[in-house]
């Protein structure tokens, strides 16, 4: 009896465990994926500001701090769940610490000045996103190996 009871509480925990660690994967695919559409929806900001003579560029650089802070969280989570790889976190790293070259933006300031220098930046990195093509047109669903291949590509070309 004592062994039935013993083999059935093992079973439970094994379960629970596993449980548990599928949910730790679904939430580090979703931070992923927030990243990935942060990206997609930079670089149709950024091409739309370039078509519409820059008439709005805060919406470039709050979507930028958006990307941002999508990377930390991302991250942070695949860092303590141990769920990203040493190569895939420092693929995140490198976009991050590229992304801070750029000015930050105080939260909710409103910035319509952006020198022909900064422009031409963000032009030149909406090409490099247009290239790699983040475009988010499709109803596949994105996992996190997709994800991390085309932020590798796009930290191999910045």
């Amino acid at each position: 009896m004592f062994l039935v009871i013993s083999m059935v509480l093992n079973v439970l925990l094994i379960g629970t465990v596993w449980w548990g660690y599928s949910k730790l994967g679904y939430v580090n695919e979703r931070v992923l994926v927030d990243v990935y559409r942060n990206i997609s929806q930079l670089e149709e900001l950024i091409t739309d500001q370039t078509e519409d003579d820059w008439s709005n560029p805060t919406l470039v650089t709050t979507k930028m701090e958006d990307l941002f802070w999508a990377l930390i969280t991302s991250m942070n989570v695949g860092a303590e769940t141990n769920m990203l790889s040493q190569a895939e976190l420092t693929a995140l790293i490198d976009l991050q610490v590229y992304l801070q070259t750029y000015e930050p933006v105080e939260p909710f300031k409103e910035t319509n000045d952006l020198t022909e220098s900064e422009k031409l930046r963000y032009e030149n990195f909406g090409q490099i996103l247009s290239k790699i093509n983040f475009k988010d047109d499709s109803n596949d669903d994105i996992n996190k190996g997709f994800i991390l291949k085309k932020v590798e590509e796009l930290v191999g070309e910045l």
